[in-house]
C-alpha cells in the first residue's frame, strides 16, 4: 500500500509532459462548448436586455423633460398670441411692438426665438436676442408653416420639433394670433422657439436630451394613432417636425 501513492505520482508526472492526445483535446474542447454556449448565450441576451431596458428608460426621461418644457411654452404661446398689442402690429395699427414689447423683455434672454406669420406664412418678423440668434431663420420658418394647417381654432396650438440650418433642435409652439379676448379673427401665427439643450442645464441632463434627440425619428407618410415597432413609437401628442413630418422614437 505504501507503493501507491508513489506510483500515483509517478504516473501523474509522466501524464503532465505527455503529448496530449488531438482527438481528446478536441473532443474535450467540443464538449465544453456545449456545455457552455448556452450559459454563454443566457448571459449575453441578459446584458443585451438589460441594456436595451436602461436606453429606454433613458429616452423615457428625455421624453419626460421635453413634455415639461412644452407646458410653459404653450402658456407663454397663448398669452402674447392672444394679445392687443401684438393683434394690433399684425394689423399695422401698433408699428412700434418689436421695440416696446419684444426688445425690452427678458424673455428671450435664454435662447428663445419668435416667429410672426402673415396668414400667408410669410415671415413679417423673426427675432432672438444677438448672442442666440440663428445664423438663418428659413428652416424654422419652412418647420413653422407647416403648422398652419393644423390650428383650427383660434384657442388651438401645434406642438414642433424644428431644427435650424445649422442642426441644432428647438421645441416649438405655435398659436394663431388674435386680440386678448380672442373674438378677433386671426392675423396669422405666433410661434415661440426654445432650445432642446440649453447651455445652463445640467451635464445629465444634456446627455440625456442629446440621447433623446439621436434617437428621433422623422416620418413624412400618414401614420396611424399608434405606429408599429419597426417604424417607431409615434410621440403623442403629436410633436410636428415640419413638411408633413411628424416624430417618432426609434424603435
Amino acid at each position: 500500500m505504501t507503493r501507491l501513492p508513489r506510483l500515483l505520482r509517478s504516473w501523474w508526472k509522466e501524464e503532465r509532459h505527455a503529448p496530449a492526445n488531438p482527438r481528446v483535446v478536441r473532443t474535450g474542447l467540443a464538449l465544453a462548448l456545449l456545455l457552455l454556449a448556452p450559459l454563454t448565450l443566457l448571459h449575453l441576451r441578459h446584458r443585451a436586455l438589460a441594456g436595451l431596458a436602461e436606453q429606454r428608460q433613458r429616452l423615457q426621461e428625455g421624453l419626460a423633460i421635453v413634455e415639461a418644457a412644452y407646458g410653459p411654452l404653450t402658456r407663454a404661446a397663448l398669452d402674447w398670441g392672444h394679445w392687443d398689442s401684438l393683434y394690433g402690429y399684425m394689423t399695422g395699427t401698433n408699428p412700434g411692438f418689436p421695440r416696446t414689447d419684444i426688445q425690452t423683455t427678458a424673455l428671450f434672454d435664454g435662447g428663445m426665438a419668435i416667429l410672426l406669420l402673415d396668414p400667408q406664412g410669410q415671415p413679417r418678423l423673426t427675432y432672438a436676442v444677438p448672442r442666440h440668434r440663428p445664423r438663418d431663420f428659413g428652416a424654422l420658418v419652412r418647420c413653422a408653416k407647416d403648422g398652419l394647417q393644423d390650428l383650427v381654432s383660434v384657442s388651438s396650438t401645434v406642438r414642433l420639433l424644428c431644427r435650424d440650418a445649422d442642426g441644432n433642435a428647438y421645441l416649438g409652439i405655435a398659436t394663431p394670433i388674435s386680440n386678448s379676448a380672442s373674438t378677433a379673427p386671426r392675423q396669422g401665427m405666433l410661434v415661440f422657439l426654445d432650445p432642446l439643450v440649453r447651455p445652463e442645464y445640467s451635464g445629465d441632463i444634456r446627455r440625456i436630451l442629446r440621447r433623446f434627440q439621436a434617437n428621433l425619428v422623422w416620418r413624412t407618410q400618414a401614420l396611424p394613432a399608434t405606429d408599429g415597432p419597426a417604424g417607431g413609437q409615434l410621440i403623442l401628442p403629436l410633436i410636428h417636425g415640419g413638411a408633413g413630418q411628424l416624430l417618432l422614437l426609434r424603435p
